[in-house]
């Protein structure tokens, strides 16, 4: 087994996340490369890495995508960069791991895609979420409408708390260009798992409201949805629960099941219910317990990149969908009116 060579870009908080999994999974990948601008963030990420022998340390992104011992371009940084440095990295001849969103628009995502494509790369964006196995086995559940009977509701909530001090860590954060709203930021993977599970949305109809004069984006947003295979839904979400998280919530109606997950984590099964499909609680709480998401996220990754048969849980089009839904959402907004997606 050969170990694809990696370099992560921006060694922040969710670059040390990466680095703790990387490090269980030395025999797949070896981190040669940290870039940050910040030299302090860089020798902190050093010091998180299980063998540090021979790593480069970059400050400037160009200088690492030169460097041709690198097969795989790990990008952590914020996210109106994500698009961009996608862009770069596959041009350099990299294969490119980045985390949510993969871009802030539909045109810069079919720009990686073109890109992706003519270089024949790989491209995986971190819906790690997707790779939990109890959300897994909801999607396998799914495909066998006999089992669960017709879709009939979808529901989704977040409910958490993002104070001003959040927001005054960096100047980007809470601004329309350069964060994309709150649903982006915050929603993002509920949003994904909902229509991932639940199907593609004919239309939506969304509100928002900005409560606050430290920032641009949204507080609160409440959305109504009907999805192609005649189902509604709705959702909810706000950053002002006080004086913390209550957490996130998502709700699957079927006219033969009811699944029900809540939780600061999704990591809480309130209601799993089938008709004539007995599940003992033993299977479902090794289900609902299992939350090594970004370990077999990096396994997907490195049998795409190892095997060309193999189809990623996550593809560009289904990182393109989850964006297209929220920018949709705001755009009905904005102008007052459903918005149609077919």
């Amino acid at each position: 087994m050969k170990a694809l060579k990696i370099a992560i870009v921006g060694c922040g908080f969710i670059a040390q996340k990466h680095i703790e999994t990387l490090n269980r999974l030395s025999d797949s990948f070896e981190i040669q490369a940290l870039v940050d601008h910040d030299t302090l963030k860089l020798e902190n990420a050093k010091q998180l890495l299980a063998d540090q022998e021979g790593v480069l340390l970059y400050q400037d992104y160009n200088d690492m995508l030169n460097t041709e011992d690198i097969d795989i371009v790990l990008i952590t940084t914020p996210s109106f960069l994500h698009g961009q440095m996608a862009l770069d990295a596959i041009e350099a001849g990299k294969h490119v791991m980045v985390e949510k969103p993969l871009a802030l628009s539909s045109k810069e995502i079919a720009l990686i895609s073109e890109g992706a494509l003519k270089k024949s790369k790989k491209v995986l964006v971190c819906h790690q979420m997707r790779y939990r196995p109890l959300f897994r086995k909801l999607k396998n559940l799914t495909r066998n409408e006999q089992i669960l009977g017709k879709p009939l509701m979808a529901s989704a909530s977040i409910l958490i708390n993002r104070p001003k001090s959040y927001y005054d860590q960096a100047a980007w954060k809470g601004t329309w260009l350069y964060d994309g709203g709150m649903l982006i930021n915050q929603g993002l993977h509920v949003i994904d798992l909902l229509i991932w599970l639940f199907g593609d949305l004919d239309w939506i109809y969304g509100k928002s409201v900005n409560c606050t004069p430290w920032k641009e984006t949204d507080d609160v947003a409440l959305g109504m949805m009907k999805f192609n295979n005649g189902a509604v839904g709705n959702l909810a979400a706000t950053i002002q629960t006080k004086p913390h998280n209550i957490g996130y919530r998502l709700d699957l109606i079927y006219s033969h099941a009811t699944f029900s997950i809540s939780g600061n984590a999704l990591n809480q099964l309130d209601h799993f219910f089938i008709e004539n499909q007995p599940f003992t609680s033993s299977k479902l709480d090794a289900l609902v317990n299992d939350l090594d998401d970004r370990y077999y996220m990096y396994q997907d990754f490195y049998q795409s990149l190892t095997d060309d048969r193999h189809q990623s849980v996550i593809d560009l089009q289904g990182a393109k969908k989850v964006i297209d839904v929220i920018n949709g959402f705001y755009q009905s907004d904005q102008a007052n009116q459903i918005l149609k997606f077919s």
